[in-house]
């Protein structure tokens, strides 16, 4: 027999025994579509938001780095240590950019030694040109949002007109100095994590996942500098008392203050790096002052909150595939023991096929290709309801979705649909492929000639 005989006998016998075709993708692919809307709305939430932290830098990673002077005390060179932390930046496949810190009254600015950002160009003359995180931006502008309270925090209203004020605006600060804002950069701007309790929005299943989205609140770059000077040409500095109490800075040098800016090619380098023994340390140790021995160094991203998002995230699939697991193995049982079943009933057809001339193998074949269709159906089904399922939380959560993304990134997509593609479905089809192969071997006494023989008595 060619293939397409043995697809047109197992897809006759769907055709023949449409109840028991129905009972076991219904039984099977339900189990699995609790699988796959989870990890659709796991992957669809990673993708969304960690697409809009890395939009400005066009996917690639901005760390600072630097030393952490709770471990690092009188004893330590900062000289030796940053050469160190640069040499682990270029193990993980990163590149260290020179940048000098601005300090004044309108806020503190780094000015990196090339472009990272992707934005618009700007058309006015001899206006300083910034990349702003939204809370510099409020700071920037003279709204203070710093102690706010949930009742009278920022709306999403009020940040709109933020943006509509100022991306690609000439805006004048408090201090009468001009800025073009070539980007906002996404952070926190009203909330500190993407959990929908900062809408109203209690016990909503999906903080399960949001509330471990850190928006953190990023820092604001200087892209170029209007009227440079002498005083302010890179590589020179001065500070002074100014009126307001701040201390100026201009250009200084961020290594001599402990730091350097590396950029890494993808997140995944990016965490590697900051998962290294010497830059890592979680929130609870920290807290408890128990970070190990080997930790040494401070690591954040620069832009947002990308690298301790998808740390959070990493715990979340751990738990997840955990969870995975058990309803697979559920599923899988069932599967065998449906599929024996199914061939233990079916042994007269059986027979009947080997009467008709086929052989041992083909016959096996005949009702391998029989559930290999079943198990398909079974994943089809799961991830059609799967995407249903995740889709209607996308559409009935959306106002919720839009207002939280406001508060924390400073910016919302247009429609926020959280589903996003995994290779779990992979392992699902291979999962119950191996259940159809595992059926064929338990039942492998049922296609022997005395046993077809008996049947047909």
């Amino acid at each position: 027999m060619c293939p397409l005989d043995y697809l047109r006998l197992g897809s006759a016998q769907i055709k023949a025994h449409k109840k028991r075709t129905l009972t076991v993708v219904m039984i099977v692919g339900l189990l699995f579509s609790v699988i796959m809307t989870g990890a659709f709305l796991i992957q669809g939430i990673q993708n969304v938001a960690l697409g809009i932290m890395l939009a400005p830098t066009d996917s690639k990673v901005l760390v600072m780095s630097g030393v952490d002077p709770k471990v690092c005390g009188d004893e330590c060179n900062p000289s030796d240590e940053i050469a160190a932390i640069k040499n682990l930046v270029e193990k993980y496949g990163g590149r260290i950019i020179p940048a000098t810190i601005t300090q004044n009254s309108d806020g503190v600015f780094y000015h990196l030694s090339e472009d990272v950002f992707t934005y618009l160009a700007n058309t006015e003359d001899n206006v300083t040109i910034l990349a702003v995180s939204p809370y510099d931006l409020t700071k920037l502008l003279d709204k203070d949002i710093t102690n706010q309270t949930p009742d009278d925090r920022i709306s999403t209203e009020e940040i709109n007109e933020l943006r509509d004020q100022a991306l690609h605006q000439v805006v004048t600060s408090k201090t009468g100095q001009k800025y073009y804002i070539a980007d906002i950069l996404p952070g926190g701007i009203g909330a500190s994590s993407l959990s929908l309790s900062s809408v109203d929005q209690s016990n909503n299943p999906l903080d399960l996942i949001l509330s471990q989205i850190n928006t953190g609140l990023g820092v604001s770059f200087i892209i170029d500098v209007a009227d440079v000077d002498a005083d302010s040409e890179p590589g020179n500095s001065s500070s002074h008392e100014r009126p307001s109490g701040v201390v100026e800075q201009k250009n200084v040098d961020i290594e001599t203050i402990g730091f350097v800016f590396a950029e890494f090619p993808s997140l995944k380098t990016a965490y590697n790096y900051y998962r290294d023994e010497a830059n890592y340390c979680s929130e609870f140790n920290r807290f408890t002052g128990n970070c190990g021995r080997h930790y040494q160094y401070q690591t954040i991203a620069a832009v947002s909150d990308p690298i301790i998002t998808y740390d959070n995230l990493q715990t979340i699939w751990q738990i997840f595939k955990i969870i995975a697991a058990v309803l697979a193995t559920i599923a899988l049982i069932i599967a065998v023991t449906t599929y024996v079943r199914i061939i233990d009933k079916d042994i007269k057809v059986s027979s009947l096929y080997r009467v008709m001339g086929a052989t041992n193998s083909q016959v096996r074949l005949v009702y391998l290709t029989y559930l290999f269709l079943l198990s398909i159906l079974a994943v089809v089904f799961a991830v059609l309801i799967g995407l249903i399922l995740a889709t209607i939380l996308s559409f009935v959560n959306q106002a919720a979705l839009q207002e939280v993304f406001m508060l924390g990134f400073g910016v919302a997509p247009a429609y926020i649909w959280l589903v996003g593609w995994d290779s779990i479905f992979w392992y699902l089809i291979a999962s119950v492929m191996a259940a159809a192969i595992l059926a064929l071997v338990l039942c492998h006494g049922q296609f022997q000639g005395k046993k077809l023989a008996k049947a047909l008595r």
